[in-house]
């Protein structure tokens, strides 16, 4: 499947609520680990209402979006953005093609109360798109697994970690974050929390996983 060339037809993202939020963590974890060259394949998994693949193409990467729902966010019409939209589990991408696969707060929307495989469906899928040596970098909600209001699920990490190695995943790096309210910063993980109680409190995890 060819990606669609978007220029000038969607929302300009300076005019997005810019409310302090996970990706004051997550946005800062994934750019670090991002390989320091230019031409780097990467497939951004649920692009579409984020400024984040308009990033990566203006840091000279190769950078497709993947969502079921149109891109949102448009910068410069001399800025290409290469854009899938279709279903994650219907594409036909070839196989070892990306270098860096990025799943922002995505994995937690997936699973459904019919289909409780969807996000280890996607993983596979994740894994087989990535090079020999490619990275997945993954964000999620964790702590006392549970489901926020019937649609995002909170991982257990442990649980999460299991499941990437079970894919087929070496897992490189994790690192914890901790929000209050607009406050985001780097914390040490804690099992005792429990997201469904209280909107006010978050944990987040930014792994880095390899595929051998």
């Amino acid at each position: 499947m060819e990606a669609r060339k978007l220029t000038g037809k969607t929302k300009q993202f300076t005019s997005l609520p810019l409310e302090p939020d996970e990706r004051a963590v997550e946005y800062p974890f994934v750019l670090k680990h991002l390989p320091k060259k230019a031409g780097v394949k990467i497939l951004d998994v649920g692009a579409s209402h984020t400024p984040f693949l308009l990033l990566l193409q203006t840091m000279s990467y190769e950078a497709y979006g993947l969502d079921l729902v149109p891109y949102n966010v448009s910068g410069p019409s001399w800025i290409p953005i290469n854009f899938f939209q279709t279903d994650l589990y219907k594409i036909a991408l070839p196989d070892n093609s990306f270098d860096v696969v990025v799943c922002i707060s995505t994995l937690e929307h997936l699973n459904t109360n019919h289909e409780r495989t969807k996000d280890k469906q996607a993983l596979e899928r994740f894994y087989k798109w990535l090079k020999p040596k490619g990275m997945l970098l993954l964000t999620v909600p964790t702590g006392t697994p549970c489901t926020i209001r019937g649609r995002v699920q909170i991982y257990d990490l442990n649980m999460l970690i299991r499941m990437l190695e079970e894919v087929g995943f070496k897992i490189d790096t994790i690192q914890n974050n901790i929000g209050f309210d607009t406050e985001w910063a780097e914390k040490p993980f804690d099992t005792t929390i429990n997201p469904s109680v209280t909107d006010m409190i978050l944990q987040n995890s930014c792994i880095k996983a390899v595929k051998p």
